[in-house]
This record gives C-alpha cells, structure tokens and sequence, in this order.
C-alpha cells in the first residue's frame, strides 16, 4: 500500500481480517508514503460473516507478521484498534530487525490525532 492521498476520511487503513475457521497469514505487508485523515490507521479483528468450523472441535490460529509502516502523515481517531482473541489469534511485538541508524520509530500524539514516522 504506497503513496497514497486520502481526500475524504477512510474508515481503515489496514484491516486484518482474523477468521476463527480459517486459519489467516498476514505477512510481508507494507504501508507507506500515506498522507490524509482515516478512522482507524490499522484494525486488527475477528471476522465471522461466514464462519464455519465444518465439524472442527478447534478454532485454527492465525498470525500476521512483518509489517512495515514507513513516511505516514495521518490524522486518525484511534491508531491501534485490535480486538483480542486470544483464541483466533495472538499478537506479539518483534524488535526491530534493522540497524539503530535505520531504525524507525511511530509516533502518536493524542491530542492531536497525529500520526507520523520519524528516523531515530
């Protein structure tokens, strides 16, 4: 998702739909040069619209990994809307895996519903 300008308020900007029946792998997902107002920056949910565990006495987990945010100028109302699951899936942080010169860093300030990248 690259060099985008939003004119008029999105609802997400990255939504990841975790299917309690179907085991869901989000991975190797980049956000950048993003610049305009959205609800929610990245929403990370349940999605049960056609669930079906087909006789399956478990619910199958899911994950998602690597995803990158880079060069983002966005006024959101909630940054990090996660509704957690711990049943469909778990969310875990990583360090970074770049170097400290190339390390990047979000911020977000409240008040302001502000959200930018900055090199730290």
């Amino acid at each position: 998702l690259r060099r985008i300008n939003i004119s008029a308020q999105a609802n997400n900007l990255l939504w990841l739909k975790m299917r309690p029946d179907t085991p869901q792998l989000y991975e190797y997902i980049t956000v950048e040069d993003i610049k305009g107002p959205v609800k929610n920056f990245i929403l990370v949910a349940p999605w049960t619209q056609f669930y079906d565990l087909k006789g399956r006495k478990d619910s199958p987990m899911s994950y998602s990994d690597h995803i990158t945010m880079r060069r983002c100028d966005v006024d959101c109302d909630v940054f990090f809307n996660v509704k957690q699951q711990e049943n469909v899936y778990h969310l875990q942080t990583s360090p970074s895996r770049t170097s400290p010169q190339k390390q990047r860093t979000m911020s977000f300030t409240r008040n302001l519903s502000k959200v930018s990248t900055t090199r730290t």
